[in-house]
């Protein structure tokens, strides 16, 4: 089997995978982590900034989260709405993309 029809089928068991795992799981309720980005998600694209934290004593502003995945969803959630699934689906992309580059990476090592 050749590299380029090998690198193919890793990558359509990334997303197969990837996608078994998002139509398993629709309605996974979101805790900790996830959570939190989604809450900033929602804060940000509803125009409330960044908000009150639940994480630094207080509720005061914090760097705990880096910024840029909560600006990637508010912006994706400005345009299509805060759906949670959405977001998970845009994660499938990201993940098998992550697996081509890793791939590329290992090829050229």
């Amino acid at each position: 089997m050749s590299h380029r029809r090998a690198a193919g089928l890793l990558l359509l068991v990334a997303l197969a995978a990837r996608v078994a795992l998002l139509a398993a799981t629709p309605h996974l309720p979101l805790a900790n982590d996830p959570a939190d980005y989604q809450r900033l998600a929602v804060s940000i694209s509803s125009g409330h900034g960044f908000g009150t934290t639940v994480v630094a004593p207080g509720g005061g502003p914090t760097a705990f989260r880096p910024p840029l995945w909560p600006l990637f969803l508010a912006g994706l959630y400005w345009v299509v709405g805060a759906h949670v699934v959405v977001a998970r689906a845009v994660e499938v992309v990201l993940g098998v993309l992550t697996v081509a580059l890793v791939g590329v990476l290992a090829r050229r090592l």
